[in-house]
């Protein structure tokens, strides 16, 4: 009985991630990227990154846009090279002090931060 209690935990923490990763799948990177070009060009951010809430909360992405990744914790990188597949293109904390990354080729990884 203790076994599957403990195994309870685990087994919430697999789904939640799996449900991460399909909706990273899923997620339109061009229309993010896009986005995140124009909020930073209007903004003035320098340091090539946006946060997915801000593109949300100032316009730029509508809530359908992102699906459930929208009340995530996800940082946009807007200064991504296509020659280079494997660069990631977002970036969202996991559990255990791992990052969750979706890949230019589509791919997604988890990372150690």
């Amino acid at each position: 009985m203790a076994y599957i209690i403990c195994s309870i935990p685990r087994l919430r923490a697999c789904s939640s991630r799996q449900h991460t990763v399909t909706a990273l799948q899923n997620l339109n990177r061009e229309r993010v990227t896009s986005a995140g070009q124009a909020y930073a060009r209007d903004r003035n951010v320098t340091n090539g990154t946006v946060l997915l809430h801000d593109l949300i909360s100032n316009g730029y992405l509508q809530p359908g846009d992102v699906g459930s990744l929208g009340n995530q914790d996800a940082t946009v990188y807007i200064s991504t090279n296509e020659m280079y597949p494997q660069m990631f293109w977002i970036r969202m904390p996991g559990a255990n002090g791992s990052d969750i990354v979706g890949l230019l080729d589509g791919s997604v990884q988890f990372s150690r931060r």
